[in-house]
């Protein structure tokens, strides 16, 4: 394999956070033809897994059973007025901003930089375009598990941890209750049905509810959550509405099911309707995984903390680990700084990032 030039880590960087990948919306390509194009460079032979019309995911198939993983999507800058910073990439003193430079774009620029410096052919790789509003990408990629990835075994996921290993993560579950009802004029409402009133009535419920799950508990996940974030119903102040809408997130851990935690939801809010939105499955990988040895040589090696940790948020490991394969997440980044106005990362975690990927291809051998 050759290189036609090395360019630093935060030269990769910069140019991964002046290439605009907000979603939504999703149709810039831009960003992932960057990544594509730089693995090319280095002898690779990526190929361009179509996710939509519009954008693609980053394949690599290597000859070893590891798996790098990482999305190159973000979100929105939001309110440009609330940037103190540039978000398309600035650095100020010993700290780089720009929206997705902590999740995860600054991550990847660490993991391409120790590639270019010792090319391996031996790392599959699966750079999704798509993650921030759905996981169909990493669905998609993980598609090639029967076929091009049939011998993959062990992953990393490149997320912010804040340089912690982690090996499990909860389970995201979004809930729509529907409360029906019947309309009439506000002066008479005694004739009429309050949907919103019916959505109220189910609260002391649900919040008994929270209260049993919080027991529930894992060693790294802590407790089982559950959020009310939305509710929303009526026209008019002088009609009594007769629909209404609540949103619940229900974050799960691995010993509960996603049969029992549906289940659970249903009975709660009854009689109001509940429809499963989006489930997202907790994962965890066993301490005793040779990807979690693996990770901990290195990070010793580094003598940076090889504990074990658990990830509060969600991640495509989830996804990873339906077919199969163990995987834990590690990147430097902070996940603090993540979907935060003037997003940053501090430079010596990217200068730890490339330290750490760059001994994780040197170890490759021992794997």
């Amino acid at each position: 394999m050759t290189n036609k030039g090395q360019i630093t880590t935060l030269e990769i960087a910069k140019k991964l956070i002046n290439l605009n990948s907000e979603n939504p919306p999703i149709n810039n390509p831009t960003c992932m033809q960057y990544v594509f194009d730089f693995l090319k460079d280095l002898g690779l032979k990526p190929i361009k897994q179509y996710v939509n019309k519009h954008v693609f995911n980053v394949i690599v198939v290597g000859k070893g059973p590891i798996l790098i993983q990482g999305h190159l999507d973000t979100v929105p800058f939001g309110d440009i007025k609330k940037w103190k910073y540039n978000p398309t990439g600035q650095i100020v003193k010993d700290k780089f901003f720009g929206r997705g430079i902590a999740d995860m774009k600054g991550n990847v620029a660490c993991f391409l930089s120790a590639l270019q410096k010792s090319p391996t052919d031996q790392l599959s790789m699966a750079f999704t375009a798509i993650e921030e509003t759905s996981f169909i990408a990493i669905e998609k990629a993980m598609e090639l598990k029967k076929t091009l990835f049939k011998h993959v075994k062990y992953s990393i996921t490149i997320e912010p941890t804040d340089g912690k290993l982690i090996t499990c993560n909860k389970g995201q579950f979004w809930f729509e209750v529907t409360a029906k009802g019947r309309t009439t004029h506000s002066s008479a409402p005694e004739k009429g049905i309050n949907a919103i009133e019916k959505l109220v009535e189910a609260i002391p419920q649900i919040k008994k509810y929270e209260q049993k799950i919080n027991k529930r508990r894992h060693s790294l996940l802590g407790k089982a959550t559950l959020s009310i974030g939305e509710i929303k119903g009526g026209t008019a102040p002088n009609i009594v509405p007769d629909h209404a809408v609540m949103m619940i997130d229900r974050r799960v851990l691995t010993s509960e099911t996603p049969r029992q935690v549906i289940k659970e939801m249903e009975t709660i809010c009854a009689p109001n309707k509940v429809r499963l939105l989006k489930q997202i499955d907790p994962a965890e990988t066993p301490n005793s995984s040779k990807i979690v040895k693996f990770m901990q040589k290195i990070l010793t090696s580094q003598k940076i903390d090889s504990k074990i940790y658990g990830y509060p948020a969600t991640a495509e490991l989830s996804e990873i680990r339906k077919h199969g394969i163990e995987g834990v997440i590690f990147g430097p980044s902070m996940l603090s700084q993540a979907h935060q106005e003037n997003e940053y990362m501090a430079l010596k975690e990217l200068e730890m990032g490339e330290k750490i990927y760059s001994k994780l291809i040197a170890f490759l051998p021992e794997f």
